[in-house]
């Protein structure tokens, strides 16, 4: 989808992430329960990954004159071919196939309603987003730079720095690729 946020300084540029996760999230609500927001802006299934988000990002100045959200959504999947850990489709979850054709003008209105919602209420979106994460104030395995670490996500920040508190009480934060989420022993996640 194409965007013009004009209205959006390049600093708050995380609440369109948030607002387009919101959107994919609540379009696949249509359809089961469970989706929540892996940070930064991936959808997950319980600990499956239904969607990506990419944005490009045009700016001009100090704000972002277009952009370009690319969604990648499995949604008719019956098997997985590639080396992702933990993939799901939404046919793997409802046990049924889904018009694609069909179901994009709700994936459309969805993704439109949040981001209208992001440009008035942009401090909804940051609270339903919290709300949505995966994990959140959850204990977890991490690994950063300085390798493997428990923590517990406290927060993430408007520009989009996500805070883990380890389990020394350390605030640790990250922006985007500085972490990557442990599933389990076998099964890694970057954020």
């Amino acid at each position: 989808m194409y965007f013009a946020p004009t209205w959006l300084p390049v600093k708050e540029q995380f609440v369109l992430s948030q607002a387009v996760a919101l959107g994919v999230v609540d379009f696949l609500s249509q359809y089961a329960t469970g989706f929540q927001i892996k940070w930064p802006n991936d959808i997950y299934w319980h600990h499956q990954k239904i969607a990506g988000i990419l944005i490009e990002q045009n700016l001009v100045g100090s704000s972002i004159a277009s952009s370009i959200v690319g969604i990648g959504l499995n949604i008719n999947q019956q098997r997985f071919l590639s080396d992702a850990p933990n993939p799901v489709s939404l046919y793997q979850i409802i046990q049924k196939e889904v018009a694609w054709k069909e179901a994009l003008p709700g994936l459309q209105t969805a993704l439109m309603n949040r981001y209208k919602q992001a440009q008035t209420h942009p401090q909804k979106v940051q609270e339903d987003y919290a709300a949505a994460l995966y994990l959140n104030k959850l204990w977890a395995n991490y690994r950063d730079e300085n390798g493997t670490f428990q923590g517990c996500i406290d927060s993430v920040e408007p520009r989009g720095y996500l805070h883990i508190v380890d389990s020394e009480g350390y605030d640790r934060k990250y922006a985007f690729k500085e972490v990557q989420f442990l599933l389990d022993k076998n099964l890694q996640d970057s954020v």
